[in-house]
């Protein structure tokens, strides 16, 4: 199906959400829905065809560092800040989910889409972090308290880019190759300005070192090829791992981040204390587990022996 072919056919949730194998509970059932409903259909609905998904990454990371700077002045005005906060971070998620969603009902999306994509969700997680550490560290003067939620951050680092290198592989080791091992041309690409390229390389490289961070954590990497004689064959190997680590992805921290932010007026430390156990202790149990099923899955593939 061509881009304008794609576009011209209504619009329906099922062509708009990612392979199921990689998509995290909480975003195919909460957070894309919500997307469906409250952006992607009305801009269907009224013909919004001047709405790109360029606008809504870049007006979802606008919310969310708002969102970050709003629950950082809980400090001074009260834990009630940190639920309007907690509010602003759900629309950035809303958002967040809806500008993929966009780009693939329109036929695909870019390269450099992709890439401001995934720096903004890094950037949003440290900044609404930073708000809610802020506001958490002014209630307790623990000694210990900005150690732990610098270890919460870390952790949640660590799950959501290992989460896009093990997702970016195992899309590629289950997408069928193109006849004579041609790659498809990015979409956009031949209309680039020279301006978009140097913005797109930039970018790329702050990309890399936070996507990087997650593959030294797990030791993976994301060069190698996972070889595979058939797709099917790739599928069935690295799905229990791909399957384990759509719990520790962004849509999940995030989840956890703003549900528990919403209860601070009656338990100003409950991102403290849901993040360390519920992200920080499971999560990274959960990420041991997932990387011990991605390196089996390898190997059963590669030939190799299991490190």
């Amino acid at each position: 199906m061509t881009a304008t072919e794609a576009a011209n056919e209504p619009w329906q949730f099922d062509r708009c959400v990612k392979d199921l194998d990689v998509e995290e509970a909480v975003d195919l059932y909460l957070h894309r829905r919500l997307a469906f409903w409250l952006v992607i259909k009305p801009i269907e609905k009224l013909g919004l065809t001047f709405v790109t998904p360029m606008q809504l990454t870049l007006l979802s990371i606008t919310i969310g560092v708002l969102a970050g700077y709003v629950s950082g002045l809980g400090a001074e005005r009260g834990p009630m800040m940190c639920v309007y906060g907690a509010a602003l971070l759900l629309v950035n998620v809303i958002l967040d989910c809806s500008d993929g969603m966009l780009a693939r009902l329109r036929g695909g999306g870019t390269r450099l889409g992709m890439l401001v994509d995934g720096m903004g969700d890094g950037i949003v997680g440290v900044a609404y972090w930073a708000g809610i550490s802020r506001t958490i560290a002014a209630d307790r003067h623990e000694v210990w308290v900005w150690p732990a939620l610098v270890a919460i951050l870390f952790s949640i680092g660590a799950h959501t880019s290992l989460y896009d290198g093990i997702k970016t592989k195992f899309v590629a080791a289950t997408t069928p190759k193109p006849e004579g091992d041609r790659r498809p041309e990015n979409p956009g690409t031949a209309q680039q300005s020279q301006t978009e390229k140097k913005i797109e390389a930039w970018i790329e490289r702050l990309y890399t070192i936070y996507a990087g961070y997650g593959s030294t954590v797990g030791k993976i990497d994301r060069s190698r090829d996972v070889a595979a004689p058939d797709v099917d064959r790739a599928r069935a190997a690295l799905r229990p791992a791909m399957r384990s680590m759509t719990w520790i992805g962004l849509g999940t921290s995030l989840f956890t981040m703003y549900v528990s932010a919403a209860f601070m007026p009656i338990w100003p430390l409950a991102p403290l204390y849901v993040g360390g156990i519920g992200l920080a202790g499971i999560g990274n149990v959960v990420m041991l587990v997932a990387l011990r099923q991605w390196k089996r899955g390898e190997a059963s593939l590669t030939g190799s022996t299991l490190s």
